[in-house]
């Protein structure tokens, strides 16, 4: 359940370090659970607790699952270490999330936040309610700005703007990360509803995955870029009718 979730729990810690979320408020994190939810705490990579959390800014028991939006700051002895883990209490288990690490360079991840008014992907929308947030090593820059003008000439020969569309586009970049990385976000940018930032955009072509150029993580696993436009959404437009 929930397997195109970014946030990802198990009982055991692999030996392996995977590539971890990065992270500047915990606020940065919303998303579904899909376990018995009794309490969630801070621990190191190895699981050593280090730190509560902060009541949540929403927390809905939907009876098979969870949705969890944390909230406040990063706590500082997890801003102190290379990398953390959430630990999740479910009933009398611990279960152990990937590996997160604090960012203060914000300027290189962005906020992804999307959501859809319907169940889609196997998550259990029905409104606006709940709404995925994550932060990911992923930028939109290099803004264009397509234009679709119709014109006429009158009978003087003076050319005339009937409508005019502009359009905006931005480059969406990620950094190197996994396969299956990437196919999280293909999906998350196929949500009806999708802010980079909190601005809304949809995405205007295919996701591509560079694999002509790739790079091997510490635990041997090969990670690649990807690239998309995505597509402001809504068109400017100049109707002179």
């Amino acid at each position: 359940m929930f397997e195109n979730t970014f946030l990802k729990f198990s009982t055991t810690i692999a030996e392996c370090t995977e590539q971890p979320i990065p992270i500047n408020q915990m606020s940065d994190l919303a998303f579904f659970y899909p376990l018995t939810y009794t309490a969630s705490g801070l621990v190191d990579v190895e699981g050593n607790y280090i730190a509560d959390l902060a009541s949540a800014t929403q927390f809905y028991d939907g009876t098979t699952w969870f949705f969890i939006h944390y909230s406040g700051d990063v706590p500082s002895a997890a801003k102190a270490l290379r990398c953390f883990r959430i630990r999740v209490v479910s009933g009398a288990t611990y279960y152990y999330s990937q590996p997160l690490t604090y960012t203060q360079n914000v300027t290189e991840t962005s906020i992804l936040k999307y959501y859809s008014e319907k169940q889609v992907f196997g998550f259990p929308y029905d409104d606006d309610t709940f709404q995925n947030r994550i932060r990911l090593s992923l930028k939109i820059e290099k803004p264009q700005f397509p234009q679709q003008d119709e014109i006429y000439i009158d009978a003087m020969g003076v050319r005339r703007l009937l409508t005019s569309r502009v359009d905006k586009e931005y480059a969406l970049e990620t950094d190197y990360l996994s396969v299956e990385m990437h196919e999280k976000i293909i999906v998350a940018l196929s949500h009806n509803f999708v802010f980079v930032n909190d601005e809304q955009l949809q995405r205007s072509g295919a996701y591509e995955i560079d694999y002509e150029n790739e790079l091997l993580s510490d635990c041997g696993e090969k990670l690649y870029k990807g690239t998309a436009r995505m597509a402001r959404n809504t068109t400017l437009l100049n109707l002179n009718c």
